[in-house]
């Protein structure tokens, strides 16, 4: 029985490692299309997704939305807060806003693209016109996941 529940745990651990690498590679090659750097600093609140950047040499979290390169909307009424003081930036100082969900999109006009899952399936959607605010060009791979308006 011990062999059996030493095994699950096992088993638990290395699947936990294998979803934050994987979590981690496909934010990474994400935000890497947004922002031409090599190391990227992102903002986020959301406690899973700082252990799961933690981990990473070239995603750096930020505790200011102000000094990062991306801010990971992960909830709407921090971002609404947030949102107000990043308005203060000139424009090539304004960090990226991407989200989580589909319908941040919706809700904020400042926000490039979405990752989020539909129907047990990831999606991925990047806004043409809020992109071109930026003077962002995504990378072929990408641009078919890229509509003119929302």
């Amino acid at each position: 029985m011990k062999k059996i529940v030493l095994l699950l745990i096992f088993l638990y651990g290395h699947s936990y490692a294998i979803d934050t690498q994987s979590t981690l590679k496909i934010y990474h090659t994400i935000f890497s299309a947004l922002v031409k750097k090599d190391k990227i600093v992102v903002f986020t609140l959301d406690n899973e997704l700082r252990e799961v950047f933690g981990k990473s040499k070239n995603i750096i979290l930020s505790i200011y939305p102000e000094n990062s390169d991306i801010v990971l909307v992960t909830n709407t009424v921090i971002y609404a807060g947030i949102e107000e003081k990043l308005a203060t930036l000139t424009e090539g100082n304004r960090p990226i806003a991407f989200a989580t969900q589909y319908h941040f999109l919706e809700e904020f006009d400042t926000i490039v693209g979405a990752l989020y899952w539909r129907k047990g399936r990831s999606q991925l959607l990047f806004i043409k016109n809020r992109l071109d605010k930026y003077n962002i060009t995504l990378p072929k791979n990408y641009q078919k996941f890229q509509i003119d308006i929302l």
